[in-house]
């Protein structure tokens, strides 16, 4: 198997997804824009992952990165991901 590349249908709003090879699923930003009042979107990326997960028999992604914070990037990342693992590592808004 190859390494296989998805671009989610979410607009102007950014998440792609890499299979590696071996199976590893990599995420780069995840913004659910179909959860937005205001984005017209239909697309539910929350339910895509999932059924990606569940049909390649994984309990999650080998890793999730955002490129940046903005909300086209990173929208209902909060409502979708389990963050307690990393609360000490999170870096609250404004701070640097």
């Amino acid at each position: 198997m190859t390494a296989t590349i998805t671009s989610f249908p979410i607009g102007n709003a950014d998440s792609t997804r890499l299979i590696l090879a071996d199976g590893q699923r990599l995420l780069f930003d995840f913004a659910n824009m179909e959860k937005s009042k205001d984005s017209g979107i239909q697309f539910d990326l929350q339910a895509a992952i999932v059924d990606d997960l569940r049909a390649a028999k994984k309990s999650g992604l080998s890793i999730l990165c955002f490129t940046h914070l903005d909300r086209d990037h990173c929208f209902g990342a909060g409502d979708t991901f389990h963050w307690s693992h990393a609360k000490s590592r999170v870096v609250p808004h404004g701070v640097v």
